[in-house]
């Protein structure tokens, strides 16, 4: 009988846990294709990064979680347009396209 060793059984388990995954991935959101299932499998991996990297915004309750990281990419995105509305070369160009009226 042949012994196997525990890293051996371990990558066993990642392998059909990332498999198990992938077909669920491909069976929920049924990518019409290869460039489709690349985008939902990037789009996955970064919700699982943001999820490890802000790990104060995950919780159990997983849809106050997602609203929490939607909550910091809109802020993120109000402070970059309130940059942009407030630099004065932006202001500048508005105020002479409102001249043309």
């Amino acid at each position: 009988m042949a012994e196997t060793s525990a890293s051996e059984v371990q990558t066993e388990v990642e392998t059909l846990e990332a498999g198990d995954f992938s077909s669920l991935l491909q069976r929920e959101f049924k990518p019409k294709s290869d460039q489709a299932k690349e985008a939902v499998e990037f789009a996955v991996k970064t919700l699982a990064e943001q999820a490890l990297q802000y790990t104060t915004l995950v919780s159990k309750d997983v849809i106050k979680s997602i609203e929490s990281m939607i909550a910091a990419i809109d802020k993120k995105i109000t402070d970059q347009l309130n940059v942009i509305l407030h630099h004065p070369d932006f202001q500048a160009l508005e105020s002479a396209w409102r001249g043309l009226h």
